[in-house]
């Protein structure tokens, strides 16, 4: 992660048969901010949250996902104080 950037997205793709691996390498050939780990099955919650935090170089981490039921809004508030 550059100093110039405040964030960086990491995208951990748990063996998903849709086309969310396509869209988010996508993504990262455009912006050098957004990363992502893929795995071949789905191995539970732990081990994305874990690929994603080895992969990480913030200085402090928020986990989101679509199971995981995080709002954004809540996030950005948190961020903002």
């Amino acid at each position: 992660m550059s100093e110039q950037s405040l964030f960086e997205l990491i995208f951990v793709d748990d063996g998903s048969t849709d086309k969310t691996l396509t869209a988010v390498k996508s993504l990262s050939k455009k912006d050098d901010r957004v990363k992502y780990v893929s795995f071949s099955k789905n191995f539970g919650k732990e081990a994305v949250i874990f690929a994603g935090l080895e992969k990480s170089n913030g200085k402090y981490v928020a986990i989101m996902g679509v199971d995981f039921g995080t709002r954004l809004d809540c996030l950005l508030i948190f961020i903002m104080e």
